[in-house]
């Protein structure tokens, strides 16, 4: 444990110094030395230090130790968009070449994925299939995630992949213009035997379809703004459960993504700024109420109607609902 760091942060040693190197140096890059994904230069190794929570807690009164360096606002967006376009491609384009469970997709290092044929039929399931996993792999490029546990990580996907899926789905019908949410070609988000299980109370699966693709079209949201609350509404770790240390290292990355969407509104809209703001992170209840009601459509329909979900994933997904 490194006795320098009020948040009892472990670290080896050579971790220490170069944090110590860091905090005392004259003269340190103010950006990454070797571009995208790097993680190893002075200035990213920094920066995971500052992430965990590592402190001096006894600065001589003539050093000044430097502050966390937040990447300014386009370069987040443009590395959130990269990601995005990523996630949409495959979602659009490639199959699953294996039925996973979830712990293996989270702990993989790369999914298997197969380039669909021009002949390829897709099912409700395979679309949902897809879109999980895209959203996994999606959520597994964020910096905080190579900080937590294999088993806090399990756990923290777990809650985090449907509210972000749910969103996904909801902008991709809003650009597209439809009133419900759906997959490509008109595909049906809720499953047939769901449908089943609620022909008679239509309004139950009409909550899941309608609200929250009608709030995007009532805010017009923008890509850009979509990005941002990707972020802010992965970065949760209310629902997981979680270590303190784990949950005030994801806050931190919350808190800075609320910043960058602050930032966003006041450059886009001016005086306007801060209204839409608050506007913006209401979508975040919206897909909370959204997830909600899924979980609990789900599990009634589980303890009703008990059968082997189509793929693994749900399965997994099923019973970390029920958690």
């Amino acid at each position: 444990m490194c006795k320098y760091s009020n948040l009892k942060v472990y670290c080896c040693n050579a971790c220490k110094m170069a944090f110590f190197r860091a905090s005392r140096a004259q003269k340190f890059p103010k950006s990454c030395l070797n571009g995208e994904n790097c993680g190893n230069c002075r200035f990213c190794r920094y920066q995971k230090c500052i992430a965990v929570g590592m402190k001096w807690l006894d600065p001589l009164p003539w050093e000044h130790p430097l502050q966390p360096i937040t990447p300014d606002l386009p370069m987040v967006i443009s590395q959130l968009k990269l990601m995005d376009d990523r996630r949409e491609l495959v979602f659009h384009s490639y199959t699953l070449m294996d039925d996973s469970n979830l712990d293996t997709l989270v702990l993989s290092t790369s999914t298997n994925y197969v380039a669909k044929s021009e002949h390829s039929h897709f099912t409700r399931h395979d679309w949902a299939a897809i879109s999980h996993t895209t959203g996994i792999d999606f959520i597994k490029k964020f910096d905080f995630i190579s900080l937590l546990s294999t088993e806090e990580l399990i756990r923290f996907i777990e809650k985090a992949i449907m509210p972000y899926t749910l969103f996904c789905t909801a902008m991709r019908s809003y650009s597209n213009r439809r009133e419900a949410a759906e997959f490509p070609g008109g595909v049906d988000v809720i499953c047939e035997d769901l449908e089943v299980c609620y022909a008679n109370s239509p309004a139950v699966l009409d909550n899941l379809r309608y609200p929250l693709v009608a709030k995007l079209r009532e805010l017009k949201i923008t890509n850009d703004e979509f990005l941002l609350m990707s972020a802010v509404t992965i970065c949760n770790s209310v629902a997981a459960k979680l270590s303190d240390e784990s949950r005030e290292l994801i806050s931190r990355y919350q808190n800075r993504y609320t910043s960058h969407l602050l930032k966003y509104c006041q450059m886009t809209y001016q005086a306007g700024g801060q209204s839409r703001f608050f506007d913006l992170l209401s979508i975040w209840y919206t897909i909370d109420k959204a997830n909600k009601d899924f979980v609990k459509a789900m599990i009634q329909f589980s303890l009703s109607e008990p059968r082997p979900p189509p793929k693994k994933i749900f399965d997994d997904l099923l019973e970390g609902m029920m958690k």
